[in-house]
């Protein structure tokens, strides 16, 4: 099913705008004023909609984010609803080559020579919005694993995080804020990561081999209200999903933390 997934985003094309895979334009161009193209950095902020926070469009000028992390590798899967829009999206985009190939690389699940295969916790993009919101989300415990595993050294922890960690998105395309819930019906980009989740993580969290956290819209990744959690299996509910901690005392953090054999 890994297989599977990779080969569906090998289709997209990253060689010009809109960045959106093949088979969810049709169900994009039906949503009117649903997304948003926009060429680079300068015209995104010339755009009469630049700081609308409360802007729910898709921004399919920007790369699409499915996963974050080598999913080959992974033992530790964190479920999300969407990327987010941060200014700095386009600037990194518009300006930085070099976070541009490591955005293509992720999609095309290449990591020959990546030292950090979540790149989102990549010292080397410490300036982007993506590292500063991981970064900030798995401070803590990251300092625990450090304290626990690496003689209190941050960076070795934060290393060895990246090669075991990745995240999937619901919906690939970044928004400010999220309304498009049709779309979590109809897109075959998001039915193709629910099936991947369904099918390979499910069983391998209830095997044991993986831990699975599901931190947004637990219904819309195929999670029942009555399913039975496990040590590897963590599904926020109610309050719990707005933020979705992941500090040494949250749910997810301890699962985090137990898969080092810390707590």
């Amino acid at each position: 099913m890994l297989k599977e997934l990779i080969k569906f985003w090998k289709q997209c094309k990253l060689d010009k705008q809109p960045f959106a895979h093949p088979d969810d334009l049709p169900v994009l161009h039906q949503k009117t004023g649903k997304f948003i193209e926009t060429r680079n950095f300068d015209t995104y902020i010339a755009g009469e909609r630049f700081g609308h926070s409360e802007d729910e469009r898709l921004h399919l000028s920007l790369r699409p984010v499915p996963y974050l992390g080598n999913l080959a590798k992974a033992k530790i899967f964190i479920l999300l609803l969407n990327p987010g829009l941060a200014y700095s999206d386009y600037w990194a985009e518009s300006k930085s080559k070099e976070f541009r190939k490591r955005l293509d690389d992720n999609l095309r699940q290449s990591f020959v020579g990546i030292e950090f295969p979540f790149f989102k916790l990549d010292p080397e993009f410490c300036w982007c919005s993506g590292f500063v919101w991981w970064e900030k989300k798995l401070h803590e415990v990251i300092r625990c694993i450090a304290k626990e595993k690496f003689n209190d050294k941050y960076l070795d922890a934060m290393h060895d995080l990246s090669t075991k960690l990745a995240c999937l998105e619901l919906v690939p395309y970044h928004s400010s804020s999220f309304g498009s819930h049709s779309l979590l019906k109809n897109l075959p980009s998001v039915k193709m990561v629910k099936k991947f989740v369904q099918e390979s993580l499910v069983p391998d969290a209830k095997a044991g081999k993986v831990t699975l956290i599901v931190t947004r819209q637990a219904k819309e990744w195929g999670f029942s209200d009555n399913m039975k959690k496990t040590k590897n299996l963590v599904i926020y509910k109610g309050g719990h999903t707005r933020g979705a901690s992941l500090s040494p005392e949250s749910d997810g953090g301890k699962a985090i933390l137990r898969h080092y054999g810390i707590g």
